[in-house]
């Protein structure tokens, strides 16, 4: 599975270098935070690892539906704009899971 991190820091690197060894997850690392004008940049990624200051309004939790993102993992809080509702076909859970 290919997982989008947003908001990796250098300490941490090392241990998604051993997270891939290990198993089916590739990781690819995001230079800026997730949000509107960013989502387009979410290429075949099944998941993805947001930090808080990743925006996920209606508008991009439709976008990341649209480009097959199936699973939303917060590092920390819930990310700005997080919704918990029926919208557009899927559901979105906090800190969860996008449904297509």
């Amino acid at each position: 599975m290919k997982v989008r991190v947003y908001g990796a820091q250098p300490d941490e690197l090392r241990l998604y270098e051993e997270a891939e060894k290990q198993g089916d997850l590739s990781f690819v690392f995001a230079k800026a935070p997730l949000n509107e004008e960013t989502v387009q940049e979410v290429q075949d990624c099944e998941a993805l690892i947001l930090l808080t200051n990743c925006q996920v309004n209606e508008k991009v939790a439709e976008e990341l539906s649209k480009r097959g993102v199936k699973y939303l993992a917060c590092r920390r809080h819930r990310p700005r704009g997080l919704y918990r509702r029926e919208k557009a076909g899927h559901a979105l859970l906090q800190c969860a899971l996008l449904r297509p």
